[in-house]
C-alpha cells in the first residue's frame, strides 16, 4: 500500500488530482482506524482515595440444634488498607436476647490492613422455636468514609429433633 501511495500517477481522464485525492482518502481514512485502534479499548483508570467500608455480605442464617452454641467470625471491609488503626463500635438488635449472644463492643481494622474481624458466639437456649430469632450487627460509618452494608442480619433457627422418632 505504501509503495502504491508513494507514486504519482497522473490519469488522462482529465482528472489528474484524483489519484492524489483518492490518496488523501485512504491516507485519511487509515489514520482515523489506527487512532481508534490505540485509543477506542482503553480501560478507565479506577478512582483511588476512596474510602468504603461494608460488611463482607448482608446476612447470614444458621440452623441450630437445641442446646449448642455457634461460634463463627465476621469481617468488616474498606477499599483500601487504612493508615492507622480504625475502631468500629458495634451494636445489636433484634429479637435474640443478649443472654444468648457474645458480640464484642468494638472491631478494630489494624493500619495497613483493609479488614477487621470480630467472632461472635450465639448459643440456642430457649430460642424460639416456631418463628426463630433475629440479631443485627451494625456499625456507625467513620468520618471520611463511605458505606455499603453497615448492617448484618443473622438469623437463627432451632432444629428440634422429633417427638415421634424411633423404629416402627
Amino acid at each position: 500500500l505504501k509503495s502504491l501511495l508513494a507514486n504519482n500517477y497522473v490519469v488522462s481522464s482529465g482528472f489528474p488530482n484524483s489519484i492524489q485525492i483518492m490518496k488523501n482518502k485512504i491516507f485519511y481514512f487509515l489514520t482515523l482506524i489506527l487512532i481508534t485502534t490505540l485509543t477506542g479499548c482503553e480501560e478507565a483508570a479506577e478512582p483511588t482515595g476512596i474510602a468504603f467500608i461494608t460488611f463482607e455480605e448482608p446476612s447470614k442464617s444458621y440452623i441450630l440444634d437445641e442446646g449448642t452454641t455457634l461460634n463463627t467470625e465476621y469481617t468488616i471491609y474498606t477499599a483500601s488498607n487504612v493508615s492507622s488503626d480504625t475502631t468500629l463500635d458495634l451494636a445489636v438488635t433484634g429479637s435474640l436476647a443478649a443472654a444468648n449472644y457474645t458480640v464484642p463492643a468494638t472491631v478494630t481494622i489494624p493500619a495497613g490492613s483493609n479488614q477487621g474481624t470480630f467472632s461472635v458466639s450465639i448459643t440456642e437456649n430457649n430460642l424460639d422455636k416456631i418463628n426463630g430469632e433475629t440479631m443485627v450487627i451494625g456499625f456507625t460509618t467513620p468520618n471520611g468514609f463511605y458505606s455499603g452494608e453497615t448492617e448484618l442480619s443473622i438469623k437463627i433457627d432451632v432444629f428440634c429433633p422429633s417427638q415421634i422418632a424411633g423404629s416402627y
